[in-house]
């Protein structure tokens, strides 16, 4: 049982930093500078895509994700990237959602046509790090629960014995 609580208090730990990271990585994307960019190029992928009959076409309940591409300038010299946001662990992510959401609601074949003009982000300390969706966009609060939960009970198991 001991090791169940302390294995339960690294794991707490493990998600508590991660969601820290994640938060303080997405929320630096807010000071990053803005310019805009090219589309390069943009596929509509579907997340399981060994699973897809391709005669059925898409299939508005699975989730999709964009696969997009763009160039732009930073300080005079030109980057791409296929970043389109900093995920809730402070990774680089896609644009993820159901088939009917990114094409009727985000409308991505209208607004990532290659050659299209897109505004993005880029670090201004790292101008070959770019996103097109600045900001957090994570569970913060889900994450938070979780990880002290687990810390606490952890914890508090360990200290009974």
């Amino acid at each position: 049982m001991k090791k169940i609580r302390l294995l339960m208090l690294l794991i707490g730990t493990a998600l508590l930093a991660g969601a820290l990271y994640g938060y303080q990585r997405g929320s630096a994307t807010e000071s990053w500078v803005k310019t805009t960019g090219e589309v390069i190029s943009y596929e509509l992928i579907q997340q399981d895509e060994h699973m897809r009959d391709r005669r059925k076409g898409p299939h508005p309940d699975e989730t999709y994700y964009v696969d997009l591409r763009y160039r732009y300038s930073a300080n005079g010299i030109e980057h791409s990237s296929d970043n389109y946001e900093i995920d809730g662990f402070g990774l680089p992510n896609k644009l993820q959602g159901g088939y009917d959401y990114l094409i009727g609601e985000v409308g991505v074949e209208r607004l990532y046509q290659p050659g299209s003009q897109i505004d993005l982000y880029y670090n201004p300390s790292s101008p070959a790090e770019a996103v097109v969706v600045k900001g957090y966009r994570g569970s913060l609060p889900l994450f938070l629960g979780l990880a002290l939960a687990m810390i606490g009970f952890g914890a508090i198991g360990l200290m009974r014995r």
